[in-house]
């Protein structure tokens, strides 16, 4: 298993969704997100770059840091946010 890479789209919905935890800063979540992440990923390096794409498009078009379009959003049932937001 290789290394995956998480930008701060992924990171978003990730949290967003139930991963990890939001710590007292960015490295303090992605290392939280990442641990609880890690035994879900796929083994494929291919796949993981997929995924780490669909993550990317996912949060730069739909689940934006403020006003994410969450009314359109496919991972709507699973979002901590998008029930927040009613």
């Amino acid at each position: 298993n290789g290394v995956f890479a998480l930008e701060s789209n992924g990171l978003r919905i990730l949290l967003r969704i139930g991963f990890g935890k939001e710590g007292s800063n960015y490295a303090a979540s992605y290392r939280s997100v990442l641990s609880d992440l890690a035994r879900e990923l796929p083994d494929g390096t291919e796949d993981r770059i997929a995924l780490h794409q669909r993550l990317r498009s996912h949060g730069l078009l739909l689940c934006k840091r403020s006003k994410p379009l969450c009314a359109t959003c496919s991972l709507r049932p699973y979002c901590r946010h998008a029930h927040r937001e009613g």
